[in-house]
């Protein structure tokens, strides 16, 4: 997991729910999609299940920032929205384990 000095753990909580890939071809994935340090954990909090009030108060960002970063995101990757990022990340890995 790339970690931040902004990144805060989830109010009252410890945990962070399992990555649906292996965290190794993640990281893969990630490097091919050409995210931002940064745009890597949106996305990886994206895929844990996180909705953007978590999100937010993990990174210590505002709403309007989270937007612009997902409209970065989006911008980047042709992937506008969470189910759109969710199957570009599925579609992706199964291109890199090949």
């Amino acid at each position: 997991m790339i970690q931040s000095p902004h990144d805060k753990p989830l109010p009252g909580s410890d945990f962070l729910p399992a990555l649906p890939i292996d965290s190794g071809l993640w990281h893969t994935v990630a490097r091919s999609l050409r995210l931002s340090p940064r745009h890597t954990r949106i996305v990886e909090l994206v895929l844990r299940g996180m909705d953007d009030d978590d999100i937010k108060a993990t990174l210590g960002i505002s709403y309007s920032t989270l937007r612009t970063h997902f409209d970065r995101i989006g911008v980047r990757t042709g992937a506008q929205g969470r189910n759109a990022i969710f199957r570009l990340v599925l579609k992706v890995s199964h291109q890199v384990k090949k």
